[in-house]
């Protein structure tokens, strides 16, 4: 060590030149390295999701989400599996342990046992997307709006024109609003149907008959979209 030092105090140019390289050196890695405030990474997580247009919530529980549901616990090794039914459309989480490394071959059994489910599926099921979850986003902030009303077409209004000015922010990739979307339920007594010679069915379609040619339950009015769902 002695040596060393010596030989730095005899030849502080060479010495300084050295620091100076790898002073370059360390300043160029650092410019031309990557650098992300939320690089993006995969979970152990598999997604499973699918449209059902028109069908209620309780409907594609019982048409769509539940018999995936079976089959995709036919498949071994997953450690939680939890779905989501909405409007139109569910979403069925399967998480796996770290411990397995082969998940691509996971997500290729699932798409064969879900493509020979679907000749048990309401043929107007569109395709089941499967994919890893990933995460390639950050939150960054939550906006409270008091005293808004999921019942009033102002306060949706303000919701909209509020997402759509936050979403022009640079940098801002996704915007939501937890507000509940504006419903129109119609409601009926059986008994008075039956009383008038009416079944849920022929009430439907004259319902159907009233609205433009899409999807029955579906229905644009002043530039919104309303949603008809059956009670009772």
């Amino acid at each position: 060590m002695k040596r060393l030092i010596d030989y730095c105090i005899a030849n502080t140019a060479y010495v300084n030149l050295f620091t100076l390289a790898i002073t370059v050196a360390g300043l160029t890695s650092l410019y031309f390295t990557k650098r992300d405030l939320h690089p993006p990474f995969k979970f152990n997580v598999v997604v499973v999701s699918a449209v059902l247009e028109s069908a209620s919530s309780e409907e594609v529980e019982r048409l769509l989400t539940y018999p995936i549901e079976e089959v995709l616990r036919t498949i071994p090794g997953y450690e939680e599996i939890n779905s989501y039914s909405r409007t139109g459309s569910m979403r069925i989480r399967m998480k796996f342990p770290q411990s397995e490394k082969n998940l691509s071959q996971k997500i290729e059994m699932i798409r064969g046992r879900i493509q020979v489910a679907l000749r048990d599926l309401p043929p107007e099921v569109r395709d089941v997307n499967v994919a890893q979850s990933e995460d390639n986003q950050i939150f960054l902030a939550n906006i409270g709006v008091i005293g808004a009303n999921a019942h009033n077409p102002q306060h949706h209004s303000f919701i909209e024109q509020l997402k759509n000015k936050i979403s022009g922010v640079s940098g801002v990739s996704n915007v939501s609003s937890s507000l509940a979307p504006l419903h129109v339920f119609v409601r009926f007594d059986p008994k008075k149907l039956a009383d008038y010679g009416i079944t849920v069915a022929q009430l439907r379609t004259q319902i159907r008959s009233e609205l433009d040619p899409r999807p029955i339950g579906f229905n644009s009015l002043n530039g919104r979209e309303w949603l008809l769902e059956f009670a009772g």
